[in-house]
């Protein structure tokens, strides 16, 4: 059984149409897929530094870690860019049958 506050949410979203429904995911996998990539950035840009710092010989200057920063940043937008469209069907199909459902209940 749904609290009034889920139903509210599920009645504004089917109210808002299956256009809004799929830029609303849209916009998750965009910001989910950049989220990881400056994560891997974030962590090749340690390891870099980390790397340079402890080993011996010619160190890596510090702006070359942004090489690895850049390159996983990057990666993130790219596979946003190229995926976020992948899941429209099963969306669709979720919207629709979440929201005839709920047609059916009024």
């Amino acid at each position: 059984m749904m609290t009034l506050a889920d139903q509210d949410e599920v009645e504004s979203i089917c109210n808002g149409g299956l256009e809004t429904y799929l830029s609303s995911k849209h916009t998750e996998y965009v910001i989910q897929r950049i989220e990881e990539g400056a994560a891997g950035a974030i962590i090749a840009s340690f390891l870099t530094i980390g790397y340079s710092y402890y080993t011996k010989g010619k160190h890596i200057r510090f702006v070359h870690a942004l090489i690895p920063a850049s390159v996983g940043f990057l990666g993130g937008l790219i596979v946003a860019g190229m995926g976020y469209k992948d899941n429209d069907d099963e969306h669709t199909l979720d919207f629709n049958e979440v929201c005839d459902r709920v047609e059916k209940d009024e």
